[in-house]
């Protein structure tokens, strides 16, 4: 959805909702922001006390991460008429710059996920394994010596 929004000095920005999502999970190449398919772009109401003793209303604009371990972590926020900087400045943000200090934590979590895929790897060939003794078994009941008539097979 694309609308004006309405600036303190009078003037107006244009603000493109939709390719700021597309642009935080699939990234700009301009900017340097690879993209986070776990990020959400959401526009948040916020009350503020009035120093006569009422109440304001605003809004701004707010990006969320979904964790790997199912939490929601608040990234940042930005005024409406600030949708333009969001990019710009979570690409300033993200742990993957060079010099970034997250080289450590990136690659440790990296050995974790390898981990955990190989740990579900392998509790997939057990689970295959069980199956095709089940079959063997099954087949083997089915196509041996059967009692017909009162008939015993051979001995």
């Amino acid at each position: 959805m694309s609308l004006f929004v309405p600036r303190a000095r009078g003037d107006f920005v244009l603000h493109d909702e939709d390719r700021i999502r597309r642009e935080l999970q699939d990234g700009n190449p301009s900017v340097g922001w690879p993209g986070d398919r776990r990020l959400m772009l959401v526009q948040k109401v916020i009350r503020l006390r009035s120093p006569g003793g009422g109440h304001r209303t605003g809004r701004r604009w707010e990006v969320w991460r979904a964790c790997e371990d199912g939490q929601d972590r608040f990234i940042g926020s930005w005024p409406l008429d600030q949708s333009h900087r969001i990019i710009p400045d979570l690409a300033k943000m993200r742990a993957e710059r060079p010099g970034g200090g997250a080289d450590e934590r990136l690659a440790e979590i990296d050995r974790h996920n390898q981990a955990l895929e190989a740990d579900r790897q392998r509790q997939a060939e057990e689970a295959w394994l069980q199956m095709l003794e089940h079959m063997a078994w099954a087949e083997a009941r089915l196509s041996g010596p059967r009692t017909v008539f009162g008939m015993r097979g051979p001995r």
